[in-house]
């Protein structure tokens, strides 16, 4: 099984990104991948406005938190 990261630092909130999120899981799923997201953690919102409970309703596969990096 394949597996894709999903890392977008991008610093622009959008309250559409979450249907990319979902578009691009839908189109791994088709051929056999899966998809993860990694995000600084679930106190708020990431850097594209998604916050832990839209990818918990997502298609997404996991989500990890980079909380336990040592800033």
């Amino acid at each position: 099984m394949r597996a894709d990261n999903l890392d977008i630092e991008v610093g622009a909130s959008d309250p559409k990104s979450i249907l990319f999120v979902e578009e691009f899981a839908a189109r791994l799923h088709a051929v056999g991948a899966e998809l993860s997201a990694d995000i600084g953690n679930c106190g708020g919102a990431d850097s594209m406005g998604n916050t832990c409970e839209d990818y918990r309703a997502s298609s997404i596969d996991r989500v990890f938190t980079m909380s336990t990096y040592p800033w």
